[in-house]
């Protein structure tokens, strides 16, 4: 059996705590183009389809996405549990409060199109007669300065449902537009399965990187296999380094829970 440290039990990599100093929403019309790859192989980011315009600042809060599950559980009388659970309801939702006055905050502030929105002195706030609402494509980028990491998530089909705060005009206060987006499936983005999904997400950036391959689980042990120095493998349910490169033997180690293990002419030594 395995001993279990609190050692092996802790998750010790800083790099995988994340906090977004800086972002940006970009907004268009749902005749622009989809979003497919918006970084290169070696994670800087790419131009973004023609049509997206920035939303330019939004306040200290950020770009804040949320998912709410709606459960229906049916009930008997013979049992205080329930005899099942039902999803009715599986739904992402942006929340954002725009500082910046420019055309993608006032056609959003009034249901009208990128297109249709000029930045004139007089300005119609003509809404659809219906309620109908525009469908917006969104993308969301926020970056970890401190470590290189950008995150890139993509939204195709998002529509306004509800703007949850007052236009105020005073000294104090600068202008704000309060909005809430709701994300809806779209033949435009499927998911592995084939289904219309919501939204897709990429990490990106010099530093993802590097944390990616730290957040990679080791390949399982071989035998008679050849191992560079500080390779590494997953043996018993931890993690070793190769601390003296050579070939593994021909049956598994057995693996400690601390220090080091002989294996053929490979040293391991205890990881997590």
């Amino acid at each position: 059996m395995t001993n279990v440290t609190v050692a092996s039990l802790q998750n010790v990599n800083n790099d995988a705590v994340l906090k977004f100093q800086i972002g940006a929403m970009l907004v268009a019309d749902a005749g622009a183009s989809p979003l497919t790859t918006p970084f290169d192989p070696s994670g800087l980011l790419q131009a973004f389809p023609a049509g997206y315009q920035s939303a330019g600042y939004t306040d200290a809060g950020g770009l804040n996405v949320g998912r709410a599950i709606t459960v229906s559980e049916v009930t008997a009388w013979q049992t205080v549990q329930p005899v099942r659970s039902d999803v009715t309801a599986d739904k992402l939702t942006l929340k954002v409060k725009l500082i910046e006055t420019n055309p993608v905050t006032l056609a959003l502030q009034e249901g009208l199109t990128l297109a249709s929105t000029v930045m004139t002195p007089t300005f119609s706030n003509a809404r659809d007669s219906q309620g109908l609402q525009p469908q917006r494509r969104v993308i969301l980028i926020a970056e970890d300065t401190a470590h290189n990491v950008i995150m890139v998530r993509y939204l195709p089909n998002a529509k306004l449902t509800a703007i949850s705060s007052d236009e105020s005009y005073q000294r104090a206060t600068e202008l704000t537009y309060d909005f809430q987006l709701d994300a809806y499936p779209s033949p435009d983005l499927l998911d592995a399965s084939g289904n219309p999904t919501d939204s897709q997400f990429w990490f990106g950036g010099s530093g993802w990187a590097t944390l990616a391959g730290e957040l990679v689980t080791a390949p399982a042990w071989q035998a008679t296999t050849a191992y560079a120095l500080n390779d590494e493998v997953t043996g018993g349910g931890h993690i070793y380094k190769a601390t003296t490169a050579g070939t593994s033997g021909s049956t598994e180690p057995t693996w400690p829970g601390s220090g080091t293990v002989t294996d053929g002419t490979v040293t391991w030594t205890f990881v997590s």
